[in-house]
């Protein structure tokens, strides 16, 4: 019977550890990356809608010019053209649409991610106050010494000065004409899923038919993970021969099952946030970066808080089953 008993403290042991540690990384992913309405949270904590309002000023747009290789728009200048053209509950709505579509697709409500980013005539307007807010700008410019005056004419809006001789207005128009015609650049008036699907490839949902059932077993993970451990519990005590040893005994293994959960936690952080790194140094130019910083910051908070959260609570329950078994101890010693 000791043998016996031996080994289910043995097998109990490593169960709870292994389970507990698993629980808590589920836990934590569920709670986060999992959830709708934490990923709302992260968009409104972080301002996504006004930094993707941002990140559209800070567009390289290619603009053409009759016999040079192109004209610089200032970033300060296309910012407020896209400020005036945008509006941040229009980008909210677009997301929680993209949001709600996707989670009703992982939680089998839907066939296939259901979304519609509607633009309307977000392209005419930018390129319409991109164009008024050039005029303002060159209004806004001193009047060019006599040195100044070819470089203004050669390249009007790239002055530092106005001229006669520059035909600024007809600059501004080229630049408004360049960006309606730019494919690349709010190339549709309405995205959906589909807008994400490659010619001659099945569509990126059908490629990823897989991960709904995949996201509604990790739902249930947590539950899982910690009945094995509420098992191991049961287990650890019952073979540990009386109440009180078996108490300290799952108090100690607890703590050790704690420590080996924010491990097991702090590298999914880590993991994460690499992720996040790269996606951030493959994307092209600054707007992606603009978007991805402060909301990259926002999610490994959470994930950092909801962590802390566990191995906290762990901790002291493990606290409080050993003042439970010194106290079973002092009681039996007293009987």
């Amino acid at each position: 019977m000791r043998y016996i008993k031996g080994f289910l403290l043995w097998v109990g042991t490593l169960t709870l550890a292994g389970s507990y540690t698993l629980f808590a990384v589920s836990f934590t992913a569920n709670s986060t990356i999992g959830n709708q309405e934490t990923v709302v949270g992260w968009l409104d904590e972080s301002d996504t809608y006004q930094n993707a309002i941002d990140a559209i000023g800070s567009i390289d747009i290619e603009t053409s010019e009759e016999g040079g290789e192109g004209v610089e728009i200032d970033e300060k200048v296309a910012l407020r053209a896209a400020q005036q053209a945008l509006d941040s509950s229009d980008v909210r709505a677009w997301s929680n649409s993209v949001i709600s579509g996707v989670f009703a697709w992982l939680e089998g409500e839907a066939d296939r991610p259901e979304f519609t980013i509607n633009l309307g005539d977000t392209k005419t307007s930018f390129a319409d106050a991109l164009y008024n807010e050039l005029l303002n700008e060159y209004e806004n410019l001193p009047e060019c010494t006599e040195e100044k005056v070819q470089e203004a004419r050669r390249d009007p809006i790239g002055a530092s000065c106005q001229s006669s001789l520059a035909n600024y207005e007809l600059a501004a128009s080229q630049i408004r004409s360049d960006i309606l015609n730019n494919d690349d650049f709010l190339g549709e008036s309405v995205y959906t899923v589909d807008s994400l699907n490659r010619e001659g490839e099945e569509p990126i949902y059908e490629q990823l038919d897989s991960l709904p059932a995949l996201y509604g077993v990790s739902q249930k993970l947590p539950l899982i993970f910690i009945a094995i451990a509420a098992a191991s519990s049961v287990v650890i005590v019952f073979a540990s021969g009386n109440r009180s040893l078996g108490l300290r005994r799952l108090s100690g293994r607890l703590i050790t099952s704690a420590v080996g959960g924010a491990v097991a936690t702090g590298m999914f952080i880590v993991a994460t946030m690499l992720i996040l790194r790269s996606i951030g140094s493959n994307a092209e130019g600054e707007a992606a970066n603009i978007i991805l910083e402060p909301l990259a910051s926002v999610i490994v908070k959470d994930l950092i808080k909801y962590a802390v959260i566990v191995t906290v609570t762990a901790l002291l329950l493990a606290i409080g089953l050993r003042i439970i078994s010194i106290k079973t101890r002092r009681e039996n010693k007293s009987s």
